[in-house]
């Protein structure tokens, strides 16, 4: 069980207060508009259970915008005020900056934590995370939410009818122009290849280099396409359909729907894509194109969905709501703002959603309660081989922690009782399979026994944080099986559980292949 004690072993120093060790410790994995950068929309958080405000913020225009997070739960947000704003995790304005024009682009955080926005004054600001300002670069009026590549690359859609791509010190590496203009996100895929939808009717996949690889022309203006796994692209457009291709441009399917399409299809965990369009409606399709349910709100949905990592999905409509569904499409809760909602929501480390609206609003809605630490894992299935991401989140408010030593227990469990949440010590040695990990960081298949916890005497900071963990997947067989990651503290020097109430907190559920 390499594979889990090695996830596990990350978590574990990581809360311990020893993330100088680990430089793969990522900040956050390129956060920008729909999440990453092959525009998936899937969050490693849980989003809130309930439509409950936890704080607002006004600003004097419009934010259409939508908001980019931090690992360090800071939020940043455009407004057609002008302005882009910075906010730390209680809502309080950390800082802002006055561009020339209405800042209506979403902004991306690379690994290194600065900050990249378009503004309609015909510029792209590059931030350090305390807002001062690193360069800007001039092109045309830029309304599309700026991307990232993994080498750092800025991909910037203009109204000069422009792809640009930008190095890291704002130096541009190659521009791509197309017949209009690019107001919608470049992704980037797998394949390296960019991605990007043209106002001139085409949808455009280019090299790393800039070259024209492929194009495909469809009966009006193309929007901000996404990327899935086995590296299918999909896009909308206001010739009212949303398209599926594969990564060599052949047409796989289409769906015409009743107006424009201009929301950004987002990837579900099992191969659902959800997307909405102007014709009111709110639809959800599997990977072959048909219809698995749709939802019609009050006014067109040009909004796009952010994914939680149980499979919940947030999005809004001009019908002034921000709505909430489970993953089969009933209708978990909506919150009604003041104006339509053009700005996609996006997921914080803390449970959050954040969202702008029309009604010159930014909004923050409170997450589900934090367990004592929240251990996710994305449960697209895991291959051995591959890059997986986990995520942690720590409330240490609620189990009276005051720093002192504590002795950790890590163990990976196939086939278990309880995922997602708090358990009994019984219920978490009752599932399947148990691995143990011992201090030597051994794994040893549970025997009634417990050896020797695999930390002792440990102390980390009684504080909330949040992370994320990518780590590559051992190549080995024998791992395939549904699992959770356990943890359990227990006071040094005695028995007892730092929970007495529920002592092992699991993960969600995710899968091995």
């Amino acid at each position: 069980m390499k594979f889990c004690y090695v996830s596990l072993l990350i978590i574990a120093l990581t809360m311990a207060g020893m993330q100088h060790a680990f430089p793969q410790l990522a900040t956050s994995p390129w956060p920008m508009f729909c999440h990453d950068l092959e525009h998936t929309g899937q969050g490693f958080y849980r989003g809130p259970e309930t439509p409950v405000l936890a704080w607002s913020y006004l600003t004097d225009e419009i934010v259409d915008s939508s908001a980019a997070l931090d690992s360090a739960g800071r939020v940043y947000v455009g407004s057609e005020d002008n302005n882009f704003y910075s906010f730390n995790s209680a809502g309080a304005l950390a800082w802002s900056f006055v561009t020339g024009d209405f800042v209506a682009s979403s902004p991306a955080i690379d690994s290194s934590g600065r900050l990249y926005v378009g503004s309609r004054d015909k510029n792209t600001y590059c931030f350090n995370s305390s807002g001062s300002l690193r360069w800007s670069y001039t092109n045309g009026p830029i309304f599309s939410p700026l991307s990232i590549g993994t080498d750092g690359t800025v991909f910037i859609g203009s109204d000069d009818n422009a792809l640009y791509a930008l190095g890291s010190a704002g130096t541009l590496s190659w521009s791509y122009l197309t017949g209009r203009f690019i107001s919608a996100s470049a992704a980037v895929g797998y394949d390296t290849k960019i991605y990007a939808g043209s106002f001139d009717n085409n949808l455009y996949a280019l090299t790393s280099k800039g070259g024209l690889s492929w194009s495909y022309r469809t009966g009006d203006g193309t929007i901000s396409p996404s990327i899935s796994t086995n590296g299918r692209v999909y896009i909308g457009s206001l010739d009212n359909n949303l398209y599926a291709f594969n990564s060599t441009g052949s047409l796989v399917w289409s769906y015409t729907t009743g107006a424009f399409v201009e929301s950004c299809p987002a990837l579900g965990f099992t191969g659902i894509i959800y997307v909405g369009s102007e014709d009111n409606n709110f639809y959800s399709f599997n990977s072959a194109g048909a219809l698995a349910w749709s939802y019609t709100s009050g006014d067109y949905v040009d909004s796009s969905s952010a994914i939680g990592v149980d499979g919940r999905l947030y999005t809004a409509s001009a019908d002034n709501n921000i709505y909430a569904f489970n993953a089969n499409g009933t209708l978990l809760w909506s919150y009604g703002t003041s104006d339509s909602i053009w700005s996609s929501p996006a997921i914080g480390s803390d449970g959050r959603v954040y969202t702008g609206s029309n009604d010159n609003v930014f909004y923050a809605f409170a997450g589900p309660p934090l367990n004592y630490i929240n251990l996710s894992v994305n449960p697209v299935p895991i291959i051995p081989g591959s890059i997986a991401t986990f995520a942690y989140s720590c409330d240490f408010s609620n189990w009276d922690y005051q720093g002192d030593p504590v002795d950790i227990y890590l163990a990976a469990i196939k086939d278990p009782k309880v995922s997602d949440g708090p358990s009994t010590v019984s219920d978490a040695l009752g599932g399947g399979t148990v691995y143990l990990f011992g201090r030597h960081l051994v794994p040893y298949r549970y025997n009634g026994t417990v050896r020797e916890p695999t930390f002792r005497n440990a102390s980390f900071p009684p504080l909330p944080t949040a992370g994320l963990v990518s780590i590559p997947v051992p190549a080995i067989s024998g791992l395939a099986g549904n699992y959770v990651f356990a943890t359990a503290f227990v006071r040094h020097g005695t028995a007892a559980f730092v929970r007495t109430d529920l002592p092992v907190e699991n993960s969600n559920l995710f899968t091995i292949h």
